[in-house]
């Protein structure tokens, strides 16, 4: 079984309310996909070289035992949010139409994680990482009572668009519900977001993360245009919670399905060079996103004093 990618040593540091809060996070959690915080004074850094897609929980776990110690297997809110603690630069390969899922867990009073599955869970296609059976019989409910965690909500299945990335994730593999995963985020709710999910749509949307995209000379990229704000945007992942009927083929006539605001269009085009899209800013982390009506999330190509997203404009 081939690897879908490879890890390369880098340097890091009541019911209703319920409900809207879930509703509240939908755009949040794959805005802040692959996003990493920026280590606190006194976390630790970890570095392994370990092929994705083979590692089970235990085999990780053991090379790095040491580097776990404020990470542990059986913890509760709020410590399960300390696998952040214990990162490392990863880089993935071969990510084109890559399936995936994210995981929210929620603590009280500590924030709310993402945990991915990226590069884990492999069985015959070395290119999913969320297999049919594990999908169907994850539970929230599960999770949410294991961990003492206010709110567990998955979201997926997604795929990605890219053909590459680097990303700071964690080094523990964690174990939810029969879903290995690895803490890839923090995310916080913007303050004064509109809980309605139809109006959280083409919305920008500013994100911190530690991360790079690669998208391949030759291979086509999806882009929205707000013209509104001169802003190209560039797919980063389709998504299949609203239409589960939703393949990479469609994505070429997306535009005859998306519900478009007034200054919106819809392209594709096929990148005459290979395109890089980073963060900006002081830390390199500066982001902006959005999600179309059927929550694709694509990422914008900015200019700001001088620093590019992107190393040339798609």
């Amino acid at each position: 079984m081939r690897s879908i990618g490879k890890l390369v040593r880098g340097n890091t540091t009541p019911k209703i309310w319920r409900l809207l809060f879930v509703v509240g996070l939908i755009i949040a959690v794959s805005l802040f996909a692959g996003c990493a915080s920026t280590p606190e004074e006194g976390e630790t850094n970890a570095t392994t070289s370990q092929a994705v897609g083979e590692p089970s929980s235990s085999s990780v776990q053991s090379k790095s035992a040491s580097l776990f110690q404020k990470s542990c297997p059986d913890c509760k809110c709020p410590d399960v949010l300390d696998d952040k603690n214990n990162t490392e630069q990863v880089h993935f390969d071969d990510l084109r139409d890559y399936r995936y899922a994210e995981i929210l867990l929620s603590c009280p009073d500590a924030g709310t994680g993402i945990f991915n599955t990226i590069g884990l869970n492999i069985r015959e296609n070395p290119r999913d990482s969320l297999p049919a059976d594990l999908f169907a019989n994850f539970s929230e409910t599960d999770v949410e009572e294991h961990y003492d965690s206010s709110m567990v909500w998955m979201n997926g299945p997604s795929n990605w668009t890219m053909d590459a990335m680097d990303v700071l994730i964690a080094i523990r593999v964690r174990n939810l519900d029969g879903l290995d995963t690895r803490w890839g985020a923090d995310i916080v709710v913007p303050e004064g977001a509109n809980l309605s999910e139809a109006e959280n749509v083409y919305m920008a949307m500013p994100v911190q993360c530690n991360r790079t995209w690669h998208f391949d000379k030759g291979k086509p990229v999806f882009i929205l245009e707000d013209s509104n704000n001169n802003t190209t945007y560039v797919m980063q992942s389709y998504c299949q919670i609203i239409d589960k009927n939703l393949t990479y083929e469609d994505l070429q006539t997306l535009d005859t399905r998306l519900e478009l605001p007034p200054g919106w269009s819809y392209r594709v085009e096929v990148l005459p060079e290979d395109l890089e899209m980073n963060g900006i800013g002081t830390n390199g982390t500066d982001w902006q996103v959005t999600q179309d009506s059927l929550q694709n999330t694509y990422s914008a190509c900015l200019e700001r004093n001088g620093e590019k997203t992107c190393n040339y404009q798609p």
